[in-house]
């Protein structure tokens, strides 16, 4: 996986910037989107770190970081389906040839990678919940 990462990583990046842009509407507020470029790398990053180690904490303390810094679940989702998108060898805009099958590693390392990262944006955004109903009860506390 990490030689199909090699070669196709401006790509991905630019697939992946697209999907952040097509749903941003998905994300909190507190996402600009003059971060989308930053997030896509920060994004391949961790799958190429993943694709050499497998080391699924570390894929899901980013997940946590993205859904604090206001990554949607869906947005999540959407980027997922862009990267096996481009792994079943969807063309890419500047080839004219055909890519190469997916190989069976390639797709379940992104299975595993997306499991982790989604994990990781359900725990952040559940901190978050929980930090917010805790704010909401407080004030109300005080209120009364």
């Amino acid at each position: 996986m990490q030689d199909w990462l090699e070669r196709i990583h401006g790509t991905l990046a630019q697939h992946l910037v697209q999907v952040l842009k097509l749903n941003a509407v998905h994300n909190r507020s507190a996402l600009p989107p003059f971060r989308f470029a930053a997030i896509a790398q920060q994004f391949l990053a961790t799958l190429k770190e993943f694709a050499g180690s497998r080391d699924g904490d570390a894929v899901r303390a980013v997940g946590r970081s993205l859904a604090e810094q206001g990554l949607g679940l869906r947005t999540v989702l959407a980027l997922g389906r862009s990267l096996l998108d481009d792994a079943l060898g969807a063309p890419a805009p500047e080839s004219t040839t055909a890519q190469e099958p997916a190989s069976r590693e390639r797709i379940l390392g992104l299975n595993d990678f997306m499991t982790a990262i989604l994990e990781g944006i359900t725990e952040g955004e559940t901190q978050t919940i929980t930090r917010q109903r805790d704010d909401i009860q407080g004030a109300l506390e005080r209120m009364i």
